[in-house]
């Protein structure tokens, strides 16, 4: 098992993830409640156990970002991060809209929608008044339209959801 990456799977258990030993895909799924040991036991012994597997991994909390990004570069990993919350943290970035997924009035409604309900401690405010919420969708609704509606031409770099 030394030519290929290792997944930690517990205490006694450690597998390789070559598919061809494993007659497995060899995907690994963690679930657990917060607090309940998934990135000390788990994901951090398997992240130390890699140097030649692809990775995605869902860092919410951007600790094992912190901790692992110069690991992995040093072992000339490409490490990209994706942060929604804080954009400016991130090396790469989503646009749906330049994507060409978002193509029609009923997509633009489910993603502004999503991006209404996606705002951290959202509960709290939804109990207050539903005017608000329904308004912001309403007005993201109308720029990504606008988006739409101007892509292509030199109007496109004026209208964006960043500098609303």
């Amino acid at each position: 098992m030394t030519d290929f990456d290792k997944t930690v799977l517990g205490k006694h258990t450690i597998v390789s993830t070559d598919s061809a030993i494993t007659g497995r895909n060899n995907n690994v799924l963690i679930v657990g409640t917060s607090g309940s040991g998934k990135t000390y036991s788990l994901v951090e012994p398997t992240l130390q156990e890699t140097s030649h597997s692809s990775l995605v991994i869902s860092d919410p909390k951007g600790s094992l970002s912190k901790k692992y990004a110069g690991y992995f570069k040093k072992k000339k990993y490409n490490v990209a991060i994706l942060n929604f919350l804080h954009p400016e943290q991130s090396t790469l970035s989503y646009d749906p809209l330049r994507n060409n997924e978002i193509q029609n009035s009923q997509d633009v409604m489910s993603f502004a929608h999503a991006l209404v309900f996606s705002v951290e401690n959202h509960t709290d405010l939804v109990e207050k008044d539903p005017f608000w919420d329904q308004m912001a969708e309403v007005l993201i609704a109308s720029v990504i339209h606008l988006m739409l509606e101007l892509k292509g031409t030199r109007e496109t770099r004026k209208v964006s959801l960043s500098t609303l």
